[in-house]
């Protein structure tokens, strides 16, 4: 995890000549951001609770949104934004981001997708600050299950990721053109296709 929670950019190897080759592409359909579904975030968030509206500042930080009368906890849609200038508007659910929300870094990082415990969780997409950008699945805040990253340099790779690293199946290539389809294990790429 980067400073504040931002993602820090995947480790990229150059292979060495012998091992690539050409083979094919992988076509793998990668799971795409939907229209979230707010009204059945927002009937869940407010099944058996009282939620009241309240702006709250705290240590520099400030939140101005629903919150849950009996706890006191931020729960329901509402707006935070810390002191150095990050900020996180969606759901909330007893403190934690939840269902789907857009947080935007000081650095200039960018997630707009699902949040589960406070955790980018589900379909989501990354952009970073640097130009590079990231839409797939997550799991407790990490690039996990399917997904494509585009490099700012034109290079993409499409494939697997496993906790944060490219891990199964997945095509890499490069800005120049050349590319790599395969097996990958924990960022290193393993095998070509057959």
């Amino acid at each position: 995890m980067g400073e504040n929670g931002s993602i820090p950019l995947p480790k990229i190897r150059s292979p060495s000549p012998q091992r690539v080759k050409e083979p094919e592409l992988l076509v793998i359909e990668t799971p795409k951001m939907q229209e979230p579904d707010i009204k059945r975030i927002e009937q869940e968030l407010s099944k058996d609770v009282t939620l009241i509206d309240k702006k709250i500042k705290k240590k520099g930080d400030e939140y101005n949104g629903q919150v849950n009368k009996k706890t006191k906890k931020y729960h329901g849609k509402g707006i935070l934004t810390w002191k150095d200038g990050s900020n996180y508007e969606g759901y909330f659910k007893e403190g934690d981001h939840y269902g789907y929300g857009i947080k935007k870094w000081a650095n200039g990082d960018i997630y707009e997708g699902n949040w589960e415990r406070g955790y980018r969780h589900g379909i989501g997409k990354y952009y970073y600050a640097n130009g590079d950008k990231y839409e797939g699945e997550w799991r407790d805040g990490e690039l996990h299950g399917l997904g494509q990253y585009w490099f700012k340099d034109g290079g993409m790779y499409q494939g697997s990721f496993a906790f944060g690293r490219k891990d199964g199946l997945g095509s890499l290539v490069f800005g120049d053109g050349v590319h790599m389809s395969g097996n990958w294990v924990q960022d290193e790429f393993h095998s070509n296709l057959k």
